[in-house]
């Protein structure tokens, strides 16, 4: 169970509740307001202060018995993607990408050099290369609930070289996965073995499946 003389922990999970935050350490102390209302009354909606993503995700919790809870599907994505986290992931995996791509286009444009002297050259390429990427993010900040988590990522990248220019563009898709839990709820703090859960309450599946458009360019060689 949850301890409640661990006045920290508990005041933590209590400001995570109302506002959809974590609270900064240095703060505890500042947030007397917390200190009248149970943990009870929070988890039960009682209070009206409690803000998403934790009023969905907790009703899930007491009344789904640990139905599998789409996070698009119920409108939390939005937790997800504008997350600083989430952001800098993307970006990192789309450098990649267009690093990977260039470095193949100079590749083959240095390999078509020879082909122009017997008029052979192909100064345009086209073709499609996937991607697979799988990042453990920590949405800890943004995302109480969601916490540490990983993210696939898979692209199919669409490809346009030319050895004249010494450009590159490149298009596509990325899809993104994200398969989680909601479970332990009382040990917010990860110090006790195991899954701590509250009477009445179910641990589950937290699911999340989207995708969106890209565009790069860049020159090489």
């Amino acid at each position: 169970m949850y301890n409640q003389n661990n006045r920290p922990a508990r005041t933590q999970f209590n400001h995570y509740l109302r506002t959809g935050r974590i609270l900064p350490t240095e703060h505890f102390e500042e947030h007397k307001s917390l200190k009248g209302l149970s943990l009870e009354q929070i988890i039960l909606g009682i209070s009206k202060g409690i803000r998403e993503p934790g009023r969905k995700l907790l009703f899930h919790y007491f009344r789904r018995r640990g139905q599998t809870f789409d996070l698009v599907a119920n409108g939390l994505l939005r937790y997800i993607i504008g997350a600083r986290v989430f952001r800098e992931a993307r970006d990192r995996f789309l450098g990649d990408i267009k690093r990977d791509l260039m470095r193949e286009a100079d590749r083959f444009c240095d390999r078509s050099q020879a082909d122009y002297i017997m008029d052979r050259a192909e100064p345009v390429k086209l073709f499609q290369k996937k991607f697979f990427d799988q990042r453990a993010i920590d949405f800890t900040s943004s995302f109480f609930s969601l916490g540490n988590s990983f993210i696939a990522m898979d692209v199919t990248a669409n490809v346009e070289v030319n050895c004249i220019t010494k450009g590159i563009t490149i298009s596509g898709n990325i899809s993104y996965e994200i398969n989680d839990w909601f479970r332990d709820v009382t040990d917010i703090e990860d110090k006790i073995s195991g899954n701590q859960e509250l009477p009445f309450g179910t641990a589950f599946k937290m699911v999340a499946r989207w995708s969106d458009a890209f565009d790069l360019s860049g020159r090489f060689g």
